[in-house]
């Protein structure tokens, strides 16, 4: 603090925590432990009185920026995304905005309509007296939601393999069926588990034995070789 008249002592109040006053010299010092705006009254004083005068301190804090650093837009549709950022910062910035946006400093806002597709990096910055903080904002512009363009009615052979390959509009980030057929795996398999034929009855077993049996001996009967070397026809009964 300074003052004419040759003053001999000095006061303010109310000082900020941490803060204090050399009363004899007027040295007002500490470190600030918080950020804001404090009214601070002083004094200096003489044998012959006491001038005053009004201090307003603003006490900062580097600005870190907090809002989100990707955000994603469709083509020819609104879009808005607003900076933030901690420490009291005192001015706002972004540059390398894609075709249709614009950014208001005041209310810290990114927005109108994209009108190209693409990735662009936007450079935002949070500044106030004592410091800054600058990151990058990743916006990609999308065409449109995706369309799916393939087959909605397809057939599967049971115990075949099988594969269905979904296909879209507008380069899809991910895909998703569901619900599944049981035993069907989200990967290209077989369509559902092959079933085997049921177990013959032992009785059917047995009647297809003496079939073939009978069938056999029908046939040698048929070409049997007659003793001057030509076969004989004999009458199957």
């Amino acid at each position: 603090m300074v003052a004419t008249e040759y003053p001999t002592g000095y006061s303010a109040s109310p000082l900020p925590a941490d803060l204090s006053i050399a009363s004899a010299s007027g040295l007002i010092s500490g470190t600030i432990l918080s950020s804001g705006t404090s009214i601070i009254e002083l004094g200096a004083t003489n044998a012959v009185g006491t001038g005053t005068a009004t201090l307003t301190l603003s006490a900062y804090s580097v600005p870190v920026i907090t809002s989100a650093t990707t955000a994603t837009a469709l083509v020819d549709e609104p879009f808005s995304y607003t900076l933030t950022a901690t420490g009291e910062p005192t001015t706002f910035a972004a540059t390398g905005l894609p075709s249709g946006l614009s950014f208001d400093s005041e209310t810290r806002e990114i927005s109108g309509t994209p009108t190209v597709t693409g990735t662009s990096n936007i450079t935002l910055t949070a500044s106030n007296l004592v410091g800054s903080d600058t990151k990058t904002l990743e916006l990609t512009v999308y065409s449109l939601a995706p369309a799916i363009t393939s087959e909605l009615v397809v057939t599967g052979t049971l115990g075949q393999p099988f594969d269905y390959q979904i296909t879209a509009t507008n380069t899809p980030t991910s895909f998703a069926a569901e619900p599944l057929p049981e035993g069907f795996p989200s990967t290209p398999a077989v369509a559902s588990p092959a079933r085997s034929p049921p177990p013959r009855h032992p009785c059917h077993a047995h009647r297809e034995q003496q079939l073939r049996r009978r069938h056999c001996h029908a046939r040698d009967l048929h070409h049997r070789p007659c003793r001057g070397g030509h076969a004989r026809l004999d009458r199957l009964r």
